[in-house]
């Protein structure tokens, strides 16, 4: 008779361990999704911020190299040209190459998020 009455109690008792147990992994599943989601915005920003930096940096060494050539080659049509095709050859070394180099930035972004993982459970384990 006493097993009897213990069993609604174990089992109401289980059933709040196993419903604190699940909210407790969803917690840790969003906390993990949002830290994911944060470090891959702060990559993206830096990324974003350096290539526009880069980009004005690329600019106006291009046009200083045009006016170089221009003065070495008597036309400004020559030196703007000049630099021009170098940047049509380089467009289409990237066009030619695009697969590999979009194979490599998934491999760096996967090594990327799974390297998180990996820190945190080494840290986990000392």
């Amino acid at each position: 008779m006493m097993d009897t009455e213990k069993q609604p109690a174990f089992f109401s008792n289980l059933r709040k361990e196993l419903e604190a147990y699940i909210g407790d992994r969803l917690l840790l599943l969003k906390i993990e999704t949002a830290e994911k989601a944060a470090i891959i915005t702060a990559m993206l920003t830096t990324l974003m911020l350096t290539t526009i930096i880069g980009f004005f940096a690329i600019f106006f060494v291009s046009l200083m190299l045009c006016l170089v050539m221009a003065e070495l080659f008597g036309s400004i049509y020559w030196g703007m040209g000049l630099v021009a095709g170098t940047y049509v050859i380089l467009l289409g070394l990237v066009v030619f190459y695009r697969k590999k180099i979009q194979h490599w930035i998934i491999d760096r972004v996967i090594k990327i998020i799974f390297d998180q993982e990996t820190k945190r459970g080494e840290a986990a384990d000392e």
